[in-house]
């Protein structure tokens, strides 16, 4: 079964910001206690993931092939 494009480009994205969202709110350590503080937080970390899941995918749509293709195996 083949999934309609849309599909794959949707799960990519919400995949890499949800990723961008985790990794960068361990690393900043936000203020649990304070509300506010937790919410920009949360809301700063998911926009940068999805900023990089469009660049992602300004890239492959204008690219012209799927720049995933262009990684090389490990010979082994």
């Amino acid at each position: 079964m083949k999934y309609p494009e849309w599909k794959r480009q949707l799960w990519r994205g919400l995949r890499t910001a949800v990723s961008v969202a985790v990794a960068q709110t361990a690393l900043l350590k936000p203020d649990w206690t304070d509300p506010g503080v937790a919410v920009k937080a949360l809301a700063t970390s998911f926009v940068s993931g999805f900023l990089v899941a469009l660049g992602m995918w300004v890239r492959d749509r204008f690219a012209g092939k799927d720049q995933t293709a262009l990684i090389q195996k490990l010979p082994i």
